[in-house]
């Protein structure tokens, strides 16, 4: 349960909103809770002298009302693009603990898709697959053409991990790829390579901003050291 969010509504004097997303969040993700009022004993005490109702009947019941309702009072608003990313990490956790320190640091690669636009390009989210090379993608698929396509995480067997857009298999849009060795790139890609403009940054904290083109630093750049 998130903390009680900045945004309020007039829901009542009984009902709690909540926002598990933050507040800069353009889609965040609403939860409610309604206060339960408590039982009439009075009503209770009745219903055990006239009908002669086993109390402890009563109490599994209550117990089992309480749990229906427990289980249906939060409400969750639509699926974000941020949901989405959470739930594919979680199933993709390399096995480099240097790669695993790069993602802390940097938090996930930031990016958003409009998911009305994929659903008319016929891209479906589907569970992980293992695919050749014992390499693990979990992501878009296009419905069509069989074919990554969208967004989504390749895990490879050395522990390297791919996030961020694809199209016809290949890392095509913004993407981040983080090395077993602690290298990382983040930046566009095009046809599986770099292209266009990205940083790389070395395990040696050797940083370079600027152009891209088939893998190799084109057109303007900057190449400075990082402070270890």
């Amino acid at each position: 349960m998130g903390e009680v969010c900045c945004r309020r509504t007039n829901l009542g004097p009984e009902t709690k909103l909540y926002c598990t997303t933050p507040c800069d969040n353009s889609s965040p993700v609403y939860t409610f809770e309604t206060k339960r009022p408590a039982p009439d004993p009075t009503l209770l005490k009745k219903l055990i002298t006239t009908y002669g109702v086993n109390i402890k009947n009563i109490i599994k019941i209550q117990a089992w009302y309480r749990g229906c309702i427990s289980r249906k009072k939060y409400k969750v608003g639509p699926l974000t693009c941020m949901a989405i990313i959470n739930y594919i990490s979680s199933s993709l956790k390399s096995s480099e603990a240097e790669v695993r320190n790069i993602e802390e640091k940097l938090g996930h690669f930031a990016v958003t898709w409009n998911l009305e636009e994929m659903k008319k390009k016929g891209l479906e989210l589907r569970k992980a697959t293992i695919e050749e090379g014992n390499m693990i993608y979990h992501g878009y698929w296009n419905s069509f053409t069989n074919k990554k396509e969208g967004y989504g995480q390749e895990l490879f067997p050395n522990g390297t991990k791919y996030e961020g857009f694809w199209n016809n298999n290949e890392f095509d849009g913004k993407g981040r790829f983080i090395y077993e060795n602690g290298d990382y790139f983040f930046g566009e890609w095009k046809n599986g390579k770099t292209d266009g403009v990205g940083t790389f940054v070395s395990s040696e904290g050797i940083r370079y901003e600027g152009g891209w083109k088939n893998n190799l630093h084109q057109g303007y750049g900057n190449i400075q050291l990082e402070s270890p």
